[in-house]
């Protein structure tokens, strides 16, 4: 891993560690792990403030006696602490706590969580299909959107998942605020290498996904794939290809395939691969070697006057526009932005 990874991962471990601390610290929380059901009981008779989390890993254990504890000496928690409990009960496969949760009147369509989801947005990602499957079980409805106008079929990438979602109703198609589609949001929103393919994008093509549904500023699928790899090469680009896909427009001056012809630079793919290298020996690297060699990039880069590139962005899969695709992309983009003043030449 680069050491500026490790930079990066150090204070959320740290973070994390300490939350994980604090919460075992808890001694409610503890008692509701072991399952003492008169612990949390004795805890909670004595003012003891009691943590969503702590609904959560009862119903995680199958602890129904906690539970059932929880739901007579704390009912006003049964939202926030239901919801918890029935994500947890649905991801270990606690059916009998299911059955207390909707027993006892929690609202199996409560929308919790960040995004203002029901406990099938959280759980469809997670990639448990048992899990999934629970919850349809229960009840729960597959089609209500979060506060982002967002199915539970976005961020799935497990392909069993997807198919089932899929199979009870939901729609294939849905855009969010930001007019990404499912499919859209999978590619756009995670990070794939070029030698990765998410299991669920078959699936969701086969279901009928528009392959050249664009965002609100006209980007598509293959234009996000466009602007990090080399569509000759990258797996995602070539399934998307196949299905019909096409670059669409990119209002941030990302690359812009247009009708499939790409022209190829010597110079820019030498230096891209002089920058997969520096990135793929950067952990190995003394302070004076890495600074040496960046100076050695930079320098090319500047040279080749990439910045001045129509849609430079990314190391690969560069496009030169004429000047009336150019002038036609600015208009696109000022009407798109709502500004008379981008310019890309």
């Amino acid at each position: 891993m680069p050491r500026a990874h490790y930079r990066l991962a150090a204070p959320i471990l740290a973070v994390f560690c300490w939350l994980s601390a604090q919460t075992l610290a808890d001694p409610l929380y503890a008692a509701a792990a072991k399952g003492d059901a008169q612990a949390v009981a004795a805890l909670i008779a004595k003012k003891t403030e009691v943590d969503t989390s702590v609904w959560g890993i009862a119903a995680a254990n199958g602890h129904d006696a906690v539970l059932a504890t929880l739901l007579r000496l704390d009912p006003g928690s049964l939202e926030d602490g239901g919801f918890d409990a029935l994500e947890q009960a649905a991801r270990n496969g606690q059916s009998r706590i299911i059955d207390m949760l909707l027993k006892a009147g929690f609202d199996i369509n409560y929308k919790g969580g960040y995004s203002g989801g029901t406990a099938l947005h959280d759980e469809a990602p997670y990639g448990n299909l048992s899990g999934v499957r629970a919850l349809l079980a229960a009840g729960i409805n597959p089609r209500l959107l979060d506060d982002r106008g967002r199915s539970a079929l976005f961020g799935v990438q497990d392909a069993g998942i997807a198919a089932l979602l899929i199979s009870v109703g939901v729609d294939v198609n849905q855009r969010d605020i930001e007019g990404k589609t499912p499919l859209l949001s999978l590619l756009a929103d995670q990070y794939w290498r070029e030698d990765q393919e998410p299991p669920s994008l078959a699936v969701l093509i086969k279901a009928g996904a528009d392959v050249n549904a664009a965002d609100k500023l006209g980007r598509t699928a293959l234009a996000h794939r466009g602007t990090r790899f080399d569509t000759n090469r990258d797996l995602i680009a070539k399934r998307l290809i196949r299905a019909g896909g096409k670059p669409g427009n990119d209002c941030d001056g990302w690359t812009r395939y247009q009708d499939a012809v790409v022209t190829r630079n010597a110079a820019v793919e030498k230096w891209s691969a002089e920058v997969d290298a520096f990135n793929a020996e950067v952990s190995g690297m003394s302070r004076s070697e890495y600074r040496e060699r960046r100076e050695i990039i930079e320098d090319r880069r500047r040279a080749l006057d990439l910045d001045n590139w129509p849609g430079f962005r990314s190391l690969r899969g560069f496009v030169n526009l004429s000047k009336s695709q150019r002038e036609e992309f600015h208009r696109f983009c000022n009407q798109s932005t709502g500004s008379d003043t981008f310019d890309l030449y």
